[in-house]
């Protein structure tokens, strides 16, 4: 059998290093933390109503993933991703 890493739901989150000194790894916690390319975007939609511990993700990253430049991974505190979201959407009306 050969290791194959991947993003999909369910399956345990591939290492990879976001810089020099700190990897996917070293981000999970006990909290929900949606690791993405786009963070700003991600924080001004999602974390208004939710406590979330975003993290950026380097383009190599996300085009290996097929996640896109709004993508993301939301990783579950155990180090399993949820759900893998291609682009947030829109707020709607309040």
């Amino acid at each position: 059998m050969d290791y194959v890493p991947t993003t999909e739901p369910g399956r345990r989150m591939p290492h990879q290093w976001l810089t020099p000194d700190r990897s996917t790894f070293d981000v999970i916690g006990e909290w929900f933390t949606p690791l993405t390319l786009d963070p700003r975007h991600w924080k001004q939609q999602a974390a208004a109503s939710w406590p979330l511990h975003i993290e950026p993700l380097t383009s190599e990253y996300t085009d290996r993933s097929d996640l896109g430049p709004r993508g993301a991974v939301l990783i579950r505190p155990r180090g399993r991703p949820l759900v893998r979201p291609t682009t947030l959407p829109s707020p709607g009306p309040s």
